[in-house]
């Protein structure tokens, strides 16, 4: 009876063993389950580093000093036929 419970376990830990195999080989064939967690912080990284460049950089110069130009109200001019 012992013999027959110690067969039973080495089978399933064969057979645990050989989906495990199976498993790595198609993940790494078809790219299934997660990826690994040195690719995640190389993204992170990298994500964080264009925004911090983005951030750093001003989207549009502006093309006038705050000094320059004045303020001038807006009056719409009626075009009449003749």
């Amino acid at each position: 009876m012992y013999i027959l419970g110690f067969l039973f376990i080495i089978v399933i830990f064969i057979f645990v063993l050989g989906l495990s195999i199976v498993g790595s080989i198609l993940r790494v064939l078809f790219g299934f389950g997660k990826r690994s967690s040195s690719a995640r912080q190389t993204t992170n990284r990298e994500e964080a580093e264009k925004q911090k460049e983005q951030n750093e950089q001003p989207k549009h110069k502006k093309l006038f000093g705050e000094d320059e130009g004045e303020y001038v109200d807006f009056e719409e001019v009626k075009e009449t036929k003749k």
